[in-house]
């Protein structure tokens, strides 16, 4: 397309079609904020001045486009200043961006839902231990908690607190290799019996470690 003299000069039959019109000729002579939905004018407009006036000699940005029939697409835009038939114009390419905006949105959702399911098979192994030891139950979300305290105090990311309360939940999941009658078992620990549960350690290490975890858990 090309933009002089505050209409459009020229667009081509790709342009005319991503907007829904006929033919091209429709739209020359047509003010180019007209194809814009009213949300993003503002912001249309205010990059149209800035390169005609020369403030900036190339733009590239994304905006709501108006079809004919009233409905809308989202659409990318590229323009650069130039000279049109020895007057300045603006030169530019646009782009319908509708299907790959959905597609993107699309794959964000399917990750949150990957997500939620994923921290939701760590609360059911939170639940499931405690489940076993109802002496410590809760431990694992106190120690969860404590630490991701602590590691706002650190300032440390919300991806890294994550992290620190992933790691925290799960950090006795060992103990679901511990026989319950020992978990259990109101009075001391015999040497054997110690020594077991000593192994909970070792044990939440491997059933972790084949995980594919996005903080070093």
């Amino acid at each position: 397309y090309i933009i002089q003299d505050g209409k459009f000069a020229y667009v081509n039959p790709r342009f005319a079609e991503i907007f829904g019109y006929d033919s091209a000729d429709a739209l020359v002579g047509r003010d180019p904020l007209s194809v814009v939905a009213e949300k993003d004018r503002g912001i249309v407009a205010e990059n149209i001045r800035r390169r005609l006036d020369g403030e900036v000699p190339r733009i590239a940005y994304n905006f709501t486009a108006l079809r004919e029939d009233g409905s809308t697409t989202d659409v990318g835009v590229h323009g650069a200043g130039a000279t049109y038939q020895g007057r300045p114009a603006i030169i530019g390419l646009i782009q319908d961006i509708s299907e790959k905006k959905r597609a993107e949105e699309e794959i964000q959702r399917y990750v949150e839902q990957l997500k939620t399911a994923f921290l939701s098979t760590v609360e059911v192994a939170t639940i499931i231990s405690e489940m076993r030891d109802p002496y410590t139950a809760g431990h694992e979300r106190r120690v969860a908690g404590i630490a991701v305290a602590i590691g706002t105090e650190l300032g440390f990311d919300p991806h890294r607190r994550a992290g620190l309360r992933i790691a925290g939940q799960l950090h006795d999941i060992g103990k679901i290799t511990v026989p319950s009658e020992i978990l259990s078992k109101p009075g001391r620990f015999s040497a054997i019996e110690r020594q077991l549960v000593q192994q909970h350690a070792q044990a939440s290490y491997d059933v972790l470690k084949n995980v594919e975890w996005s903080w070093p858990v």
